[in-house]
């Protein structure tokens, strides 16, 4: 099967790891952040931060991703994009398992940044993957905006 016929599912799998990466590896373990951030402010209201920090590096990429569609290729935006995401990965799991980390100085600051890149980095993602799939062939995006999926035609 040719790259141009499986174009589709790469743009499904790119944009789920985009939009669900931070969720899954950051957000939805509360009870490991209020341990980590034990007697910070962080304890009680890491998810406010979390949740501050994504939506507003997703907001200023939203907003400047308009301009950047016009300088810099969709290929030159997603691979980058995907490996940058993937390093991230990567720095939250050594963080998770580095125990004795500065937690003020080090783990706070290195996990909230790391929240904001994502956010930026996922939206970015998104609306060059959203570039992609705006050029796919018709009977692609009909067949997903009626449900029938994967190219298969409209359904009935």
């Amino acid at each position: 099967m040719a790259l141009r016929d499986r174009l589709p599912e790469l743009c499904v799998m790119l944009i789920g790891m985009a939009a669900l990466f931070a969720w899954n590896a950051v957000i939805t373990i509360p009870t490991y952040w209020r341990q980590r951030f034990c007697g910070s402010p962080l304890a009680r209201y890491h998810e406010s931060a979390f949740s501050l920090a994504y939506q507003a590096a997703a907001l200023v990429v939203a907003a400047w991703a308009p301009k950047l569609s016009r300088r810099i290729s969709v290929r030159r935006r997603i691979v980058p994009t995907t490996y940058c995401l993937g390093v991230i990965f990567i720095l939250f799991a050594l963080l998770a398992v580095w125990a004795d980390a500065p937690r003020d100085s080090v783990f706070a600051p290195a996990t909230v940044i790391g929240v904001a890149l994502c956010g930026g980095l996922s939206q970015l993602l998104c609306s060059a993957t959203y570039g992609v799939c705006a050029a796919l062939r018709d009977n692609f995006t009909a067949a997903n905006m009626a449900g029938g999926g994967r190219g298969r035609g409209a359904a009935a």
